[in-house]
């Protein structure tokens, strides 16, 4: 299996659109829109709900290449790899689902590809510090504030559904900080490398 592949070889279907993130945010301000959904209205929070199906989906492909890409790491530390491969299909679902609620589809907004590129770190402990320590530490922050704002907006499925990932990708990242920790026991160079993001990423066209 070709180690690592870059962003441009994942397979999707003719409806997704992949953009660099700087490009879209350049391109939304040239028409005169914001240059990151601002969660202001329905539309924009549909547009949120898109980029975190994608990313999503970048995450689970990326815990699927981490169980195959490191044979000889620790078996428990490819059976949570593994559970989290489970995860996220379901938060694929979920977010499948939430599009369809917010009169949505998956392809109708432009597909970035950073967490995957977080994914192809070299070193094992350098993909956890990136995807499940940082970005799903983020995505957290998100989450956390989507929830408030479909309270507010009296949205009780986009409210409990959000909730229901949050939970999960808490968990994500106790694992990451977990997996970071004993990875890189005795190696402080390893765990400097790993958390200041000097790891090696994977370039195709255009990352």
């Amino acid at each position: 299996m070709e180690r690592p592949i870059a962003y441009d070889k994942l397979a999707r279907e003719d409806r997704f659109v992949r953009m660099r993130a700087r490009d879209v945010a350049q391109l939304k301000l040239e028409q005169g829109l914001p240059p990151f959904p601002d969660l202001a209205s329905r539309e924009s929070i549909k547009e949120r709900a898109h980029g975190i199906l994608v990313g999503e989906l970048q995450a689970m492909e990326g815990a699927g290449r981490t169980v195959c890409d490191f044979p000889d790491a620790p078996w428990e530390f490819t059976l949570d790899m593994a559970r989290q491969v489970w995860d996220e299909s379901r938060h694929v679902e979920i977010y499948l689902r939430l599009l369809e609620h917010l009169d949505g589809y998956a392809g109708e907004f432009p597909e970035t590809t950073i967490l995957w590129r977080c994914a192809c770190a070299e070193d094992a402990a350098a993909r956890v510090a990136g995807v499940n320590r940082g970005l799903e530490g983020l995505a957290c922050d998100v989450f956390n504030q989507l929830v408030h704002i479909a309270r507010r907006m009296g949205d009780p499925i986009l409210e409990r559904a959000v909730e229901f990932v949050l939970a999960d990708e808490i968990t994500h990242v106790r694992m990451g900080s977990k997996w970071l920790t004993r990875l890189t026991e005795g190696d402080p160079e390893r765990r400097r490398r790993a958390i200041g993001g000097r790891e090696p990423r994977a370039r195709g066209p255009g990352v």
